[in-house]
């Protein structure tokens, strides 16, 4: 195995907080399941800001392999009963054949951050 790329990328909260201006950014951003998963937790505006970190990131550490990547080609999502999050590419966006990509997320009060290591199998 051999890292291709790595990304990191960190947001604040308050961004992704509602309001008219970020209800739009929501609907171009974010993926109807991404957009229920967070509007289902606590406190949605971290787990966007969170997710929305983690898209920065994946295309920062696939930069090498895919350079027109494009965050709306990132879905952040898990699988039942996981608590890890995983990312895949939709929107026309395909992994190269023995990518993978690992995505750590974080947040805090005020700031949400994303780490993605993309490597070859």
């Amino acid at each position: 195995m051999s890292i291709i790329g790595v990304g990191v990328d960190i947001e604040t909260i308050a961004r992704f907080e509602p309001g008219e201006k970020t209800d739009r950014l929501l609907i171009r951003l974010f993926t109807d399941q991404e957009t229920e998963y967070c509007l289902s937790q606590a406190k949605p505006a971290r787990n966007f800001a969170a997710r929305f970190a983690a898209k920065e990131a994946t295309v920062k550490a696939l930069t090498s392999v895919l350079p027109k990547l494009l965050v709306t080609q990132v879905e952040v999502w898990k699988e039942t009963g996981s608590p890890a999050p995983l990312v895949r590419l939709i929107n026309g966006a395909e992994l190269p054949p023995g990518v993978r990509l690992h995505v750590s997320l974080s947040h805090a009060d005020s700031y949400a951050t994303s780490f993605v290591i993309a490597e070859t199998t």
